[in-house]
């Protein structure tokens, strides 16, 4: 089964969990599985940051993203899934 994330990674993502910075890690898992959400996580970042903070229907919408690319990363590697999903 392939990998996608180093050890590196990993620990990317527990720091930027730590850091309340959860945005930012739906758009690196994004990134390293190829998913076609990335740019969407890309956006609502962005707006997240020119707000300094995240609107409801925002964040909706951000949850959405979040269950779609953890479904993706699922079907790609349930390994990896289930050790990213007990970080995030």
């Amino acid at each position: 089964m392939k990998r996608y994330f180093t050890k590196e990674d990993i620990s990317r993502i527990k720091r930027n969990t730590n850091n309340n910075n959860h945005g930012q890690n739906y758009e690196f898992i994004a990134h390293k599985i190829k998913s076609k959400t990335e740019s969407q996580f890309k956006k609502i970042n962005k707006k997240t940051e020119q707000l300094d903070h995240l609107p409801y229907g925002l964040s909706q919408k951000r949850y959405k993203l979040y269950e779609e690319l953890m479904e993706e990363l699922k079907r790609k590697s349930q390994n990896e899934y289930d050790a990213i999903y007990n970080i995030l």
